[in-house]
């Protein structure tokens, strides 16, 4: 799935705006209060409709993947001397989704009234809809690619809160082991690293749990093989991804779940040893976030 065309019209303060991205990478610059953030937001509304055909959907706490009032640009009527919504808001993408189909889809609102969407944004919704039936169905086998969607705010210490308390062994729900799990607020501004957190703990205490059960009983070997690996693979797929953006530059690198460091997450380091995620810099900890989430 991606974007390749946005345009606003009175959407905060652009009163029309025509952007296109690149299918690999797009850097957006600006001076401070020019719209970057603004891009960014309308991006992550135009997402919202696929998002909603998933059961992740309902667990959103932000409330603002909608076209809302305040989002509708305001314009100075010097004669009454106040301001006037300048109606209709509009937010049109256009972009590749579906086994490579091409559509346009459009998000709306005028005035007071409720935000509205079309046709082709309702069979987005579908689609959204059709990937998870597929990938809950129990006698589905073909493999099934789903959408890699993250936003993350651009408020620099959006991670801190979240190694503040004190930590502890906590029971994930059962909608945390699935795929789908991923899409949990994943276009909020405050991305639940938290709950990454507890998975990636979860699973490092599994796998040792089934290293430890092939260990004492031989004739579990063969029945705990398969998904110890499968752990295992899932770990170190975690570690590379972080270990490109950190190892070379910093040395830090594979992220570890430890018991004996207070039951937190490590990093490894030539020279420092282990040491608590909690205690890195700033600018370790966002970059790692970032990749985890």
């Amino acid at each position: 799935m991606r974007i390749d065309k946005l345009s606003l019209l009175n959407f905060r303060c652009f009163r029309q705006l025509d952007i296109t991205f690149d299918e690999h990478i797009t850097i957006l610059v600006a001076p401070n209060g020019a719209g970057k953030t603004t891009v960014l937001d309308a991006i992550r509304l135009a997402l919202f409709p696929f998002i909603r055909g998933f059961d992740a959907s309902l667990y959103v706490k932000d409330k603002s993947l909608a076209i809302r009032t305040e989002d509708v640009r305001l314009v100075f009527r010097p004669e009454a001397l106040n301001m006037e919504m300048s109606s209709p808001a509009m937010i049109t993408a256009t972009g590749e989704w579906e086994s490579g189909k091409t559509a346009t889809w459009m998000l709306d609102k005028r005035g007071e009234q409720p935000p509205h969407e079309d046709k082709t944004a309702a069979q987005l919704t579908r689609w959204g809809e059709q990937l998870q039936t597929l990938v809950r169905e129990e006698h589905n086998l073909q493999q099934v690619e789903l959408p890699l969607m993250l936003y993350l705010g651009t408020a620099r210490l959006w991670y801190q809160e979240r190694y503040e308390a004190q930590p502890t062994e906590q029971r994930l729900d059962n909608s945390a082991f699935s795929r789908l799990s991923g899409y949990d607020d994943c276009l909020s501004a405050t991305s639940n690293y938290k709950q990454f957190e507890q998975w990636y703990s979860w699973l490092w205490l599994s796998y040792r749990e089934h290293q430890i059960t092939q260990l004492e009983s031989p004739s579990a070997k063969l029945k705990e093989g398969v998904r110890v690996q499968r752990m295992k693979e899932a770990i170190q797929a975690i570690q590379q991804a972080i270990n490109c953006l950190t190892q070379e530059v910093t040395g830090w690198h594979d992220l570890e779940y430890s018991s004996s460091h207070n039951q937190q997450l490590v990093m490894n380091h030539p020279q420092h040893g282990k040491i608590p995620l909690s205690q890195l810099s700033d600018g370790l900890r966002n970059a790692v976030a970032m990749v985890a989430d």
